[in-house]
């Protein structure tokens, strides 16, 4: 018994010293996580422009515009999934009322294709890419916290 009171406490200094690690190794994580979905989004808003203008005036293209619509919106749910660490739940916050903006937009855009509305300039009227860009300045941010 006596042995067993004498290791209580270096057990919960050992416990104890794992959760720091832990939470690093969470926040390391979450910032690869970051890093790759921000360079999703970076490549999304590049090449979306271009692509929606060719959809509408080559009609051939429409199922490559909905099927870019459709696979970052998957990415999005992936991320959203993503474990958060404490440290970064504001910033990840954040970045989900941005994704929701997105989806919102991406939802009114592929219906308007699939109705046989979508024009071009639907992007330029959209919150769509200024979500985006307001994405990369949020993972700048995250950034900067993971390497401090």
């Amino acid at each position: 018994m006596k042995k067993l009171l004498l290791a209580l406490p270096i057990m919960l200094l050992v416990a104890a010293g794992c959760s720091p690690v832990e939470e690093t190794k969470n926040t390391i994580n979450y910032v690869n996580e970051a890093t790759e979905y921000a360079n999703e989004a970076a490549a999304f808003a590049e090449d979306l422009p271009a692509k929606a203008q060719e959809a509408v005036t080559n009609p051939e293209t429409v199922e490559q515009l909905e099927s870019t619509l459709t696979d970052f919106e998957k990415q999005i749910s992936e991320f959203n999934q993503v474990e958060v660490p404490q440290v970064m739940e504001d910033l990840h916050g954040q970045i989900s009322e941005q994704n929701e903006k997105i989806q919102t937009q991406i939802e009114e855009y592929t219906k308007a294709i699939e109705d046989g509305t979508f024009q071009a300039d639907f992007l330029q009227n959209s919150e769509l890419l200024n979500s985006l860009q307001d994405i990369q300045n949020i993972y700048e941010n995250i950034q900067k916290l993971g390497n401090e």
